[in-house]
């Protein structure tokens, strides 16, 4: 079986020398905020799919507090 994929990068640099690398943390959660917003918007197709959902999304607030706590630590280290 061939499961589906959707990709949603965080883009945080110019296509440039303008490479700021702290940036990237704040591109990430923003990626996975509106990945969240999106998969919450899909209609659901059945009961697994459900529950798919439910541990994506878990899975995207975890990785959302993982990068406000890396953030935050960077910020009062």
């Amino acid at each position: 079986m061939t499961g589906r994929c959707l990709v949603i990068p965080g883009i945080c640099d110019y296509a440039d020398s303008h490479k700021n690398d702290e940036w990237h943390n704040y591109a990430a959660a923003t990626a996975a905020a509106y990945t969240k917003l999106f998969l919450l918007r899909l209609p659901v197709l059945n009961r697994e799919m459900v529950h798919l959902q439910k541990r994506t999304v878990a899975s995207l607030d975890e990785a959302e507090l993982s990068v406000k706590r890396i953030r935050y630590e960077r910020d009062w280290s």
